[in-house]
């Protein structure tokens, strides 16, 4: 994904504001718990928490939770370099506050594929996309529809995250 200067700095400015989420659990990082809590991915299930912010207050939270294997990832000035990924991709994605903030309809397309390619077969994608702030002009229902396009199905939502699964096959 391409972004130019001012861009980069818009988004990384939203993750930077630490008092926004603090040491609480996002939705996002509350669904991941309450599918441990199910049974549905175990805590030694790889999850790649992308768009983590610098502090990646996200991660930590799930490590304090017994998540044995949280990577953080984002880019610009609150990034590090792309994550290894796991043999066969990751299992689970988590991408909290991360589509709002996307300039353009098009980045969040761009976005929706290549957390597909990362993912592994059937892999989860657990994702919110808050009313505020959204920085491009895109509706839910447009976010969804790029996701699934891009090869995402969306299996649920819980306390307002949206929760995918990879479909095994592009579209």
């Amino acid at each position: 994904m391409k972004y130019d200067a001012e861009q980069l700095a818009r988004m990384n400015r939203s993750g930077q504001r630490r008092g926004a989420v603090g040491s609480k659990p996002t939705v996002c990082t509350q669904t991941i718990l309450h599918l441990a809590e199910q049974g549905t991915i175990r805590k030694d299930t790889p999850v790649l928490d992308f768009g983590a912010g610098k502090w990646a207050q996200q991660t930590a939270i799930l490590r304090d939770e017994g998540f044995e294997d949280v990577t953080p990832y984002d880019i610009g000035a609150n990034g590090n370099d792309v994550p290894p990924e796991p043999v066969g991709g990751w299992p689970v994605i988590m991408m909290s506050n991360v589509l709002n903030v996307q300039p353009t309809l098009r980045h969040i397309a761009e976005l929706a594929a290549t957390t597909w390619e990362m993912a592994a077969g059937l892999g989860l994608l657990v994702c919110n996309y808050p009313q505020s702030p959204r920085y491009s002009n895109a509706t839910a229902r447009q976010v969804t529809l790029e996701l699934e396009a891009a090869g995402w199905e969306r299996i649920g939502t819980y306390n307002g995250a949206w929760i995918f699964r990879a479909r095994s096959m592009r579209p």
